[in-house]
Order: structure tokens, then sequence, then C-alpha cells
């Protein structure tokens, strides 16, 4: 929670949320990265949203990246 707060702002927050956002085995720690990340949105995160819509192994993964990478996303996951 507390990278996501500074991922707006702060590239090396932002590059450890998208690392474990890629590299995590775990769906539910993706799915807190993606909520992390849709609240500093930017161009690169929108790209990265698509492809995961496209490509994570895990159905609520694609279906979280989608809803944010449509511009919809609203926080609402895991709390």
């Amino acid at each position: 929670e507390a990278l996501g707060r500074m991922a707006g702002r702060d590239a090396a927050a932002r590059d450890a949320i998208v690392g474990a956002l890629l590299d995590d085995d775990n769906p539910g720690v993706r799915v807190r990265a993606i909520d992390a990340l849709g609240e500093a949105r930017s161009p690169e995160t929108i790209a990265l949203f698509e492809r995961l819509a496209r490509e994570d192994p895990n159905e609520y993964v694609r279906l979280r990246s989608a809803a944010f990478a449509s511009g919809g996303g609203v926080s609402g996951g895991f709390q």
C-alpha cells in the first residue's frame, strides 16, 4: 500500500510494483499491484494493463487489467 501511494511520483516505487505484477506467482499480489498502478495511471501502465488483459494466465488478473486499461478499474479489489 505504501508503494502504491508513491507510484505516481516515484519511479523506483513504480518499478517495484511493476516487478511484482510481472514476476510474482501469486495472483492476489498481482491484483494488488494492478490496483496500485491504476492509481498512478500513465501511458506505460495502460500498455502494460492491455498486455496483461490479453496474456495473464489468471482470469481475474486479466479482468482487472482490462478494467484499468479501458479507463475504468474503480478501486474495489482487495482492501
